[in-house]
């Protein structure tokens, strides 16, 4: 499967990312390792990265996107399959991907939708400044502007799944194991294949309604 994975700060995106990738047996993508591997092994575009970092400026969206960009084409992931985390944020980068892997498009977005205000508080406990209220609220707004449009527009296609991640890890890997095995069955006919069989979970009703409601189709 071709997955991407969305969440806020402190929605738990990457605990996640890896919890599904051992179980799919697809090869998870992260961006942030992806940025650090790239400034560690010196690569030209790794030396781009650092400058921008050491100038505390945002990495464009060209950087980024030829790094995942060149890691999906080491993993021949158009037939091996991935789990992206941390891209698209913005429309030109989805719009990059689906070019990228154009006419096949992708088989779904996973969304982790928590409450603002428990967002807040893990953020919270994470940090070691006193003024932190603002700063977190930044990176909040920051992935609503960047990332929402992205959100809203695999939701109109049919392909956005969200599910409450306000509960236990577990709970949340159940869930979208369960959505994803809906989706698979309406998309092939096919059941969803498992890594592991300890994988197997029990159905979730709080998956988003209106986005197994539909019939998926990939997003080209």
């Amino acid at each position: 499967m071709k997955l991407l994975i969305f969440g806020p700060p402190g929605s738990g995106k990457g605990t996640q990312s890896l919890r599904l990738s051992r179980m799919l047996g697809v090869r998870h993508v992260s961006t942030g390792d992806l940025l650090r591997n790239a400034i560690r092994d010196e690569t030209p575009l790794g030396f781009d990265v650092s400058e921008c970092v050491a100038e505390g400026r945002l990495v464009p969206d060209v950087l980024i996107s030829e790094l995942v960009h060149a890691r999906l084409g080491q993993l021949a992931a158009r037939d091996s399959g991935f789990l992206l985390d941390g891209f698209p944020r913005t429309l030109d980068q989805l719009d990059a991907l689906l070019g990228w892997l154009a006419p096949d498009g992708i088989d779904a977005g996973l969304n982790l939708v928590v409450p603002t205000d428990v967002l807040v508080q893990r953020l919270a406990a994470r940090a070691r400044s006193d003024d932190i209220t603002a700063a977190i609220e930044t990176r909040l707004n920051d992935f609503e502007d960047q990332t929402g449009p992205v959100l809203s527009r695999l939701d109109a296609e049919g392909l956005l799944l969200s599910v409450d991640a306000d509960r236990s890890i577990a709970d949340v890997t159940n869930t979208l194991v369960d959505a994803l095995r809906v989706l698979s069955r309406r998309a092939n006919g096919t059941s969803l294949s498992l890594a592991s069989s300890s994988a197997v979970a029990r159905p979730h009703a709080e998956v988003h309604e209106a986005a197994l409601a539909s019939s998926p189709s990939p997003l080209s």
